[in-house]
């Protein structure tokens, strides 16, 4: 009897008529082997158990045989894209098809079938080349990654993406880079388009999707604006022999430049990246220096900015 309602199967359990007796001091047999059976039941699901009749009985038979028929044989076909499920009749015969979808579940704008145990069912008869379409409610999801940097004064767009259903509403959360926008298209999109102004930086940005079902979606990203190099410092310097000379080339830009120079560096002058947009010249001569020994500087980054340097 446990076996049946377990396995959903509507047929009628009998019990013998000898087993309703028994003794004063324990009761009937039949009724406390159910009520040992609901207990059981009870403490393993909420489900609610309905009571068939012979009329109900026969029809759930002759159905689930229809069913496990039409589906053994390959009429039915379904699929599920964010959301929308759609069921085929591909035969030239009707089919009744069992649904069983979670609660908020719409055929069309109508909720779909009728509520039991926490979810929505119901027997769906498709004529052939019929279509059924069910619409979940689903929870969002971001399915774009984190977006490429932007360049100062280059024009820029970029598209954030989600699924779920309804179509979930993008914010976002952080100071945008001067001249961007972020704007939510309405339909589970989003942009950052504009042209950055300003200097290069990188701004911490936090994308929500909330289609009001638990949980939000959320992504954390650095938006990169770079700028291109500029070299700031003189373009000449002059070292006095024997005493010690430092000399700094200064940049501008974002991310930090790389800084290389080309040419002949005079004797006992060395060139020192310190990582962090300046490059001095350190040197004290020993030696007589006479002349003019050119060189050029180089800082890279998207672009490249050159400078060409003359050493006195």
């Amino acid at each position: 009897m446990l076996s049946h309602v377990l396995n959903n199967d509507p047929r009628v359990g009998y019990a013998h008529q000898t087993d309703l007796i028994g003794p004063a001091a324990t009761g009937y047999t039949i009724l406390s082997l159910i009520n040992s059976m609901l207990s059981q039941y009870s403490s393993w699901t909420t489900t609610p158990l309905e009571q068939v009749t012979d009329a109900t009985d026969a029809s759930t038979l002759l159905l689930q045989s229809n069913w496990a028929s039409a589906l053994s044989s390959g009429k039915i076909s379904d699929s599920e894209t964010n959301g929308v499920v759609t069921v085929t009749n591909n035969s030239t015969s009707t089919v009744t098809v069992p649904v069983t979808a979670p609660l908020g579940t719409l055929e069309g704008t109508a909720s779909y079938g009728t509520p039991y145990g926490g979810t929505q069912s119901a027997w769906n008869t498709l004529a052939p080349g019929a279509t059924l379409t069910l619409t979940d409610q689903v929870p969002p999801t971001i399915t774009s990654s984190a977006p490429p940097q932007a360049i100062v004064g280059t024009p820029y767009t970029y598209t954030i993406y989600t699924t779920g259903f309804p179509a979930p509403a993008i914010t976002e959360v952080g100071a945008m880079p001067a001249g961007l926008t972020f704007t939510d298209n309405g339909n589970g999109t989003a942009t950052i388009a504009g042209t950055a102004t300003g200097t290069g930086a990188s701004y911490p940005l936090t994308v929500t999707a909330n289609n009001g079902l638990t949980p939000n979606a959320t992504q954390a990203f650095s938006l990169i604006v770079a700028s291109a190099p500029s070299i700031t410092s003189a373009a000449t310097a002059l070292a006095v022999q024997t005493v010690p000379f430092t000399y700094t080339v200064t940049t501008t830009g974002y991310p930090l430049p790389t800084i290389t120079e080309t040419g002949t560096l005079p004797t006992q002058l060395k060139f020192v990246d310190n990582g962090n947009e300046q490059r001095p010249f350190q040197a004290r001569y020993r030696t007589e220096l006479f002349g003019r020994t050119p060189f050029r500087l180089v800082r890279r980054i998207v672009l490249a900015a050159s400078r060409r340097f003359r050493w006195s």
